[in-house]
């Protein structure tokens, strides 16, 4: 085992320190629903951004991210756009703020405001929310668990605790085992604690991994000095063509087998699908998750605002400071590494096998912890959407409206640890990372996006076609890995070539739904797009709050707004080449970059935060 004794102490400090917060902060937690879930709504901008940012620096997409740096070198910023990551641009210029302007506690509540809560589809639409979110939520809990267990096996090898374990354990179950033990000391201080101890864990969390990343990208520097890595032509440019063009045969075989694998061979078909599915996924706002609840939980639009766009400039320099400086001492001590698996090569062991190989002692500590703190921090803010969902628009809804708040608290706690047995049992079905986090971001959230794309925008668009919408979308993109199985030919095994059979699926159920139901209440409508002002097609309803309010006027910023988007994505992609070009010490790019990144500062300086509002 190369942890030594100060490593060690790190990690059982940290694990220790995250029980105390939990304990300390179960009286302020437990004051009431609002102070549980969304921390009163008193916690200021920055420290919502900071634990958002470190909620999606998880263990498992950063071993995804660091496999992808490897094999497709600067090429990979632009795959995490499956997510897709520019979707916080586009809650930056505007959708925060209109979420926020609701004050509601969950997505599902929020729709109420929309919709109204009367009718049948009304009811049916909130129904269908919940059990997404629910879905979603386990999702993201099996796919972190796996990562953990696969992550902690490489740093404490089995026959260490064998001795100390007075049971057998299968050899595929031990990750198990491992993500376990480490998920009951993030369900202790999240259920007990609430979201005031998941941020408080959260900022622990990402001093800790700020030291981690710069520390690795010094080492990275260090190990680089005067060498050159032996990469493919192209590796080092992140501009593409119709063809991805970066042959490892003579270096790294299987890594063109990883590259035919994942289905990206055809580059240009790959990134203009991912655009097409993320400016509609973004156009729908976040999904009911961790992220949805930060912005819920801020003290105003405004801060909401703030706060969305603070988690790209606090999340992609720090985190791809670790992506690109594991993947330069993984490329220059490639032989080193035991990358084997049964079916080849796993690059996803680069990250846990760099980090063992190749950190020195306390940095080592440092780092193992941030990244434990990651896993337990994402896992923790998805147990906390879970609860709100479950208490919330469940238990609170229909089957005990009026329970005190010591009942409320309650249901939180066995909510939670319900929660966090399920995502456990999930994870020992789950194959291995990217399979769930493909069918997530490919597929499930295919059958999302539609149905919350049009809420914001079509005035006539009402619960009944929200929950066709829906309902279409989802079946859809649960029967998708079947219909991938049994007509391989038809059905392609990337889930987002069949992302437009979903969507279309999906909209079909809109359309349909909306006009077989009527329109929404007028009075629902006009206080809603009085209070949420949001652009669009609204012009029926604009002319009634007009009627009602002669003074009010419309959001005319659609192209301020589209135009800050544009800028901002660019923004975004220059704060994560920024520490790659910096490791690497690309001069020219590395300078371009800061002048591109400079001047969009000063551009949004006065066509966004001068021109913020609640």
């Amino acid at each position: 085992m190369k942890l030594q004794f100060i490593d060690i102490a790190i990690i059982i400090l940290y694990l220790l320190t995250m029980l105390v917060i939990g304990w300390v902060l179960r009286k302020k937690a437990s004051l009431n629903k609002e102070n549980y879930l969304l921390g009163g709504k008193s916690l200021p901008w920055y420290l919502l951004g900071l634990s958002d940012a470190s909620d999606m620096f998880d263990i498992s997409g950063t071993m995804w991210m660091v496999a992808l740096c490897f094999v497709y070198g600067m090429k990979s910023i632009w795959v995490p756009w499956l997510w897709p990551v520019f979707n916080q641009v586009f809650m930056m210029m505007f959708l925060s703020k209109w979420l926020r302007r609701s004050n509601a506690t969950t997505g599902a509540e929020w729709l109420v405001s929309r919709f109204g809560k009367t009718d049948k589809g009304s009811r049916a639409s909130h129904n269908i929310v919940v059990a997404f979110a629910l879905i979603s939520c386990f999702g993201f809990l099996a796919y972190g668990f796996i990562g953990l267990g696969k992550f902690m096996e490489i740093f404490i090898p089995w026959n260490v605790v064998q001795p100390y374990i007075p049971f057998h354990v299968a050899p595929q179950f031990i990750p198990h085992v491992y993500g376990i033990v480490f998920t009951l000391f993030a369900m202790f201080y999240s259920i007990l604690g609430g979201m005031h101890s998941i941020v408080i864990g959260d900022l622990i969390k990402y001093i800790l991994m700020t030291v981690a990343c710069v520390s690795i990208g010094i080492i990275a520097v260090i190990h680089l000095r005067g060498t050159k890595l032996n990469v493919p032509d192209g590796w080092y440019n992140p501009f593409f063509g119709w063809k991805l063009n970066l042959n490892w045969s003579s270096i790294v075989a299987d890594a063109n087998k990883k590259i035919s694998d994942d289905g990206y061979s055809l580059f240009g078909l790959f990134f203009m699908m991912m655009l097409f599915k993320g400016v509609f996924a973004s156009l729908a706002g976040p999904a009911p998750n961790y992220d949805m609840q930060k912005v819920l939980s801020t003290r105003s639009p405004k801060e909401a605002s703030k706060m969305t766009g603070f988690v790209s400039i606090v999340l992609l320099p720090v985190r791809y400071s670790m992506v690109i400086g594991l993947t330069v001492l993984a490329l220059l001590y490639f032989r080193q590494l035991d990358l084997s698996s049964p079916n080849g090569t796993d690059f996803e062991k680069i990250l846990p096998g760099a980090i063992n190989n190749f950190l020195p002692v306390g940095i080592l500590g440092l780092t193992l912890t941030g990244l434990l703190g990651a896993f337990m921090g994402t896992f923790s803010g998805t147990v906390n959407a879970a609860q709100a969902y479950i208490v919330n628009d469940i238990y609170l809804k229909y089957i005990d409206p009026s329970a005190s708040n010591k009942k409320v608290i309650r249901m939180n706690y066995i909510t939670g640890s319900l929660v966090v047995i399920i995502g456990i049992v999930l994870g020992f079905f789950t194959k291995d990372v990217n399979s769930i986090l493909q069918w997530i971001v490919g597929a499930l959230y295919g059958g999302y996006i539609a149905a919350n794309m049009l809420k914001w925008y079509w005035w006539r668009f009402n619960a009944n076609g929200f929950f066709w919408g829906m309902f279409a979308g989802i079946a859809a993109a649960l029967l998708l890995p079947y219909l991938q199985k049994w007509y391989p030919g038809v059905f392609p095994a990337l889930d987002l070539y069949s992302w437009p059979l979903l969507f279309l699926v999906s909209i079909i159920g809109c359309i349909a739904g909306t006009y077989a139901a009527p329109a929404t209440n007028m009075e629902t409508l006009k206080k809603f797009y009085a209070s949420v002002r949001p652009w669009g097609f609204w012009r029926p309803v604009h002319e009634l709050v007009v009627k009602d309010d002669p003074f009010f006027k419309a959001n005319k910023r659609f192209k301020l707004d589209m135009f800050n988007v544009v800028i901002g994505i660019i923004a975004q992609c220059c704060l994560t080449l920024l520490p790659m070009y910096l490791v690497l010490w690309l001069k020219l790019p590395l300078l371009i970059t800061v002048v591109i990144l400079a001047a969009i500062i000063l551009i949004l300086k006065r066509t966004w935060w001068n021109k913020l509002e609640d």
